[in-house]
């Protein structure tokens, strides 16, 4: 997916969502003259038994792993635990923190 220049949302309200191996996102804007990109997990987590709106990381049920160095596995685990992760979405280029709180929605 590529959202191109301005601010763009990406709205996750389920898993099948991610398609069979998840969605590439190729120019998510953490800031800048791209604009502000924004993924939207509110509706998606609110369907993981247990998430209860504050526990979306310490719970184990969402992920931003930047492992690779190049981008962000963004993954999601709709048990818990931390234990069974998928991948929800690649964002190719881009490193996203759980820090960066005006780029996600829970």
């Amino acid at each position: 997916m590529t959202g191109g220049v301005g601010n763009d949302l990406y709205d996750f309200n389920a898993i099948t969502d991610r398609g069979t191996s998840g969605d590439v996102i190729t120019d998510f804007s953490r800031s800048g003259m791209n604009g502000v990109d924004v993924l939207n997990l509110h509706d998606l987590l609110l369907t993981f038994a247990g998430f209860n709106g504050n526990n979306a990381f310490s719970g184990g049920y969402l992920q931003f792993d930047t492992s690779s160095g190049t981008g962000t596995a963004v993954r999601v685990d709709a048990n818990g635990g931390a234990n069974s992760y998928v991948t929800l979405a690649t964002l190719t280029g881009t490193l996203l923190q759980q820090g960066d709180t005006a780029n996600y929605v829970l």
